[in-house]
């Protein structure tokens, strides 16, 4: 699959970088976007640069692991800005409530507002994973918008049904609730 990734400066870089390692061995095509707060974020929660870890995978896409192409989030010439080069999926991991509001505004300033974008004119798989508390009434109305244009607004609100035992687990349950609005399955993480 060809799935556009959008990683903004809300709270949650672990959701991003389990999302990432999840499809890394699936033989994907995967384009990645962190606006400069998602890069200060993911440093700061996660103890690591994104470059970094990165470097420490392999994501050439030889030998059966997905491919990563890394956009600057400035580049509106990027493949996800442009609806004839087709997605299979377009998902904000974490989503801030600024980008799912300049998206439910048709503000497409940044490439993950312009792939948000993209995603509602050209009717394909959008998923925001709303990563923001409490919602207020202008938050709750552009979801509801953005749910009747038909993306998916997923806030990041683990279940505990399951039973979780460890902060994991938790991530685990929301990257699987994100996987599962593709249009192809992602086999779970190995137990």
């Amino acid at each position: 699959m060809r799935i556009a990734i959008g990683i903004t400066g809300a709270s949650g870089a672990i959701y991003a970088r389990r999302l990432l390692e999840r499809l890394h061995g699936g033989r994907h095509e995967l384009h990645v976007t962190l606006t400069d707060y998602g890069k200060l974020v993911w440093q700061d929660e996660l103890g690591e640069n994104f470059r970094h870890w990165m470097e420490t995978m392999d994501w050439s896409g030889e030998g059966g692991n997905s491919r990563m192409v890394v956009h600057s989030v400035n580049d509106l010439f990027a493949e996800p800005s442009w609806g004839m080069k087709k997605f299979d999926a377009y998902l904000v991991v974490p989503c801030s409530a600024k980008t799912m509001s300049s998206i439910a505004c048709g503000i497409a300033d940044n490439l993950v507002t312009r792939f948000g974008d993209v995603a509602l004119k050209e009717k394909r798989p959008l998923v925001l994973l709303l990563r923001e508390a409490p919602l207020h009434e202008l938050h709750l109305e552009r979801s509801l918008a953005l749910a009747r244009a038909g993306a998916i607004v997923l806030p990041a609100s683990p279940g505990f049904y399951l039973k979780p035992k460890t902060l994991d687990d938790l991530v685990e349950f929301m990257v699987d609730k994100v996987l599962s609005y593709l249009p192809e399955p992602i086999p779970g993480p190995e137990k």
